[in-house]
């Protein structure tokens, strides 16, 4: 656990009577946790409670099983069901029925892929703490700086704009900040989500990476070393087919590391723009996500 103070603020108990942690000079804190920090009661729920926004990316699921809004509801409260978030840039928020706390040197909370040893599809992962205390995720994002995040390819602040062709037969186009293109390979139906509000045109920003891809016999990816969703790490088999992350790993815009209390709010999105041949689009999915906090406060 980080320190007593944070049991006290889960608990909802008085605050008097501990002394507050001291932090590293180089770590911007948040203080607020106290005031708006959700308890964990025994009643509280270790899965996904709520689904607050999904934004895929184009994608050969996009718009029908495993891509649409049905699919995206199903991974609440459970750890069985699928949801792909298509390209680069597509995203999932989801939210518990209470604040994950960020225990003293362990990972917080998992989320479920469907990786395996020689196919990994790496997605990115944000975290936020409602600050403000309004129950919507309309604060400050942090984001989990995986393995691959300091590596000299890695492509920070990186903006793919995705055009919608409005059209079953025609590739969804795409354009990036650094004056690269390229297509989501048409099918039968449209590849570009047509759930979302921005129906002529898309833009997602984040970063991206670059998993090695072999294409020598089957089609293969090589999984990043640790820090991302639907990435056969080196713990990936032992969490249940899923990756576990620390809230000690988020950084800033920066890459300047965060002290965070808790999370509220996690966002996900896919971490590479790829073109798998016949596998189609590199696309992270996930399975649902379970809070590891809950167990040293309910138990």
């Amino acid at each position: 656990m980080k320190n007593k103070h944070v049991l006290a603020a889960i608990l909802g108990l008085s605050l008097f009577t501990f002394t507050a942690c001291e932090k590293d000079e180089n770590i911007e804190p948040i203080d607020v946790f106290e005031e708006y920090a959700r308890p964990i009661t025994t009643e509280s729920n270790k899965y996904i409670s709520k689904i607050l926004s999904y934004r895929p990316g184009p994608g050969q699921y996009t718009n029908k099983n495993l891509g649409d809004v049905a699919s995206a509801e199903k991974i609440v409260g459970n750890k069985t069901a699928l949801v792909s978030l298509g390209a680069w840039g597509g995203s999932i928020i989801f939210t518990f029925d209470h604040t994950i706390y960020n225990r003293e040197n362990d990972k917080d909370f998992i989320i479920y892929g469907n990786a395996f040893s020689s196919f990994s599809e790496p997605g990115i992962v944000q975290v936020s703490f409602d600050e403000n205390g309004n129950g919507l995720a309309d604060d400050t994002w942090y984001e989990i700086a995986g393995s691959a995040h300091t590596k000299t390819a890695t492509l920070h602040q990186y903006t793919t704009t995705y055009t919608n062709p409005k059209s079953d037969t025609e590739a969804v186009t795409w354009t990036d900040n650094n004056g690269n293109s390229g297509s989501i390979a048409a099918g039968t139906t449209n590849k570009y989500p047509l759930f979302i509000e921005e129906q002529d045109e898309v833009t997602y920003t984040g970063t991206r990476v670059f998993p090695t891809v072999n294409t020598s016999g089957f089609t293969s990816t090589e999984p990043l070393e640790w820090g991302y969703v639907d990435n056969y790490d080196a713990d990936y088999s032992a969490n249940g087919n899923g990756n576990a992350f620390d809230i000690d790993w988020a950084v800033d815009t920066d890459m300047n590391p965060v002290s965070l209390e808790g999370v509220d709010f996690i966002k996900v999105y896919t971490g590479a723009q790829l073109n798998l041949g016949f596998l189609g689009e590199l696309s992270t999915e996930i399975k649902g996500a379970e809070d590891l906090s809950i167990v040293d406060v309910v138990e």
